[in-house]
């Protein structure tokens, strides 16, 4: 029996692949507003690093939590 037969965890997974996409449209969007609004690529970066920065945190957290208690 696959993971993917049971309709729960396949639903789930779905909804998360509509998620990601929604996530980055808005990313997008988001971008391409400031590029829009102010033709600076540097406000673009800032933009982008920004929004990148909780997700770059995150995967130093993680590896800070499982070296550490």
């Amino acid at each position: 029996m696959s993971v993917l037969d049971q309709r729960g965890y396949r639903n789930f997974w779905i909804a998360g692949a509509f998620s990601d996409i929604g996530l980055n449209i808005w990313f997008l969007g988001a971008v391409w507003l400031v590029l829009n609004l102010t033709d600076s690529v540097a406000w673009v970066g800032l933009v982008g690093g920004i929004t990148a920065a909780p997700v770059l945190l995150t995967l130093v957290g993680g590896a800070l939590g499982d070296r550490w208690n």
